[in-house]
Order: C-alpha cells, then structure tokens, then sequence
C-alpha cells in the first residue's frame, strides 16, 4: 500500500457513497504547506493518525498536507465510491492586486513600472484590505457558480431559487432592505423583506401571485442572484429540501 502525495493546497473531505474503503491518515511532513511552497513536502511522517474502514454514509476531514491512502483490501467485496469535496485557499493580497493594472506592468522595457509606485500601492492595499475583512469580502463578491438565464424556450417560469457561491448577507432597516452577494448590492423597500428572505433562503420557491412578485422574482433573476425553476428543473430538488411558495410581497406560506 503506497500513498500519494497529500493535498497540499487545500482540505479534503471524503464523502464514501458506496461500499467500503481502508483508510490510512499520517500527519505533515511540515506546518501548513502550500502549493506554491519553499519546501518540497514527498515524505510522510511515521506516525499513523488514524486508520480503519470507511464504509456507507462515513465522512472524513483531511486537513491540508495530511498524507493519507485508500485501499479495497480488507474492505469488503464488490465495488467502492466515494465524493471528494476540496475547500481551496485563496492569496488575500495578490488576489486583490490582480486587479490594479499597474501590479500586472512589466518589471523593466518600455512602460514598466516604477518600483517605487509599486512599494508604495501595494503598503496602500494591505492598510485598506484588512485580513480580518478577507472573508467578508469573499462571501459578498464570489460570483454564483452558475447562471442560467431564463430561456421562454425552455417552458413557463414555475419558480427560482438562490444560486450563491455563499450565504447571502441581508440587513434591514426602517426603510428598506439591502443585500450583498456575487457582487451585487441591492436595496428593496422595507415593505419586501419577508418575500426578499423567501427568495434567498436557497429553498425551491413557487412564484404565484401579483405581478410585483413576479416583478421582484425577475429582479433578482436579472442579477444572477437566483436562477430560474421550470417545471423541469424544479423536480431536482423534490425531496432534497422543501418547497416555500410566495404568493404576493407581504404573505408568504410554506
């Protein structure tokens, strides 16, 4: 049984759907390894950390840079599948950087930059781009991971449902409502909360009703906020998660 080399740039999680695994788990070669790293990381530690059969509806963490190995011996007969989930990590300032076109100049020839000016934006960016901020500002410009825009072709619109990479962050106020998510800062009356919130909740929502209903559906439709639900498409989510219907901007039922 030989193991691979770990994932070094991000944390796995196995998600075994069928049959069984065995599973070995050692811990890093050295501390919080990365991709693009200054040390090679190809030999894994003597210790074992954990090790044992993975079988139907078993899930399990790897951190980042844990040498780990799968095999079907011992593990019982017939075939064995299992889902990996990646969660990637991201380089807060250069991914800011990208950006500014003077980050992408050239470092010497015609038009190059000025060093100076580089030091001096790039002090600027750090001060303003706090690390503290970095998540927030992920969740709020992550663009949906995918848009389909709605197609008459396709059949009549049953419905939408949110497509964010992530929560949507919604306040409130006396006076209106603001949303912040794949990039978009959008403000509704107060008097559109509750049927804003049914919109955004992820759930399958059946749009009936009023015309401003559909009016804010295809608000949020034309902002790659939700995508639409044909007949079709609404049956994938049938006893996945629970439809909500909105009838009208104010009542809403489950």
């Amino acid at each position: 049984m030989g193991f691979g080399a770990a994932d070094v740039a991000h944390d796995v999680i196995y998600v075994q759907v069928a049959g069984q695994k065995s599973w070995e788990v050692r811990g890093t070669s050295r501390p919080h390894p990365m991709y693009r790293d200054v040390e090679r990381h190809t030999e894994p530690p003597e210790d074992v950390i954990r090790a044992g059969i993975m079988s139907l509806g078993d899930v399990m963490h790897i951190p980042r840079g844990y040498w780990h190995t799968a095999t079907r011996v011992g593990s019982g007969d017939g075939y064995s599948l299992r889902v990996a989930l990646g969660t990637t990590r991201l380089n807060h300032l250069s991914d800011v950087v990208r950006v500014n076109d003077m980050f992408r100049t050239d470092l010497e020839g015609d038009g190059a930059a000025d060093p100076r000016l580089l030091i001096t934006g790039l002090s600027n960016l750090a001060i303003g781009h706090h690390p503290a901020n970095y998540l927030a500002d992920l969740r709020a410009t992550t663009p949906a991971p995918r848009l389909m825009p709605y197609v008459s072709a396709f059949g009549p619109l049953h419905g939408l449902a949110a497509v964010t990479e992530f929560e949507r962050a919604i306040t409130s106020t006396k006076d209106a409502i603001a949303v912040v998510a794949v990039g978009r800062h959008l403000t509704f009356a107060s008097t559109t909360e509750g049927a804003v919130r049914t919109m955004l909740s992820g759930n399958p929502v059946d749009v009936i009703g009023a015309d401003d209903t559909w009016t804010l559906a295809a608000h949020l439709l034309k902002e790659g906020v939700c995508e639409p639900l044909t007949v079709e498409s609404f049956s994938g989510y049938i006893d996945l998660v629970p439809t909500v219907a909105c009838s009208n901007l104010y009542s809403l039922s489950a």
